[in-house]
């Protein structure tokens, strides 16, 4: 993984989430591409009814990347699937 790839999930894992549950993977494939998942087995706050909150924790994540990027004089480019 690359410096920027690696600063970058330092700032998504400060991100606030449930309990601290942190419910999120980075999967890292091809040089300047990183993928976000929700990690189901660290979301089990009985809060998080369809793990709902863990996608909240994830765009919370994805918005620390955000400022992290700026903060670096990059650009983020974030696309979402199902």
């Amino acid at each position: 993984m690359d410096l920027t790839l690696h600063r970058l999930v330092e700032f998504a894992i400060n991100a606030p989430s449930g309990e601290n549950a942190q419910p999120w993977k980075f999967v890292s494939k091809r040089p300047h591409e990183l993928e976000v998942y929700v990690e189901v087995s660290r979301d089990q706050s009985p809060y998080s009814w369809g793990h709902r909150s863990a996608y909240v924790a994830i765009g919370a994540a994805l918005e620390n990347m955000s400022i992290g990027a700026l903060s670096l004089g990059k650009d983020l480019k974030i696309s979402l699937f199902p």
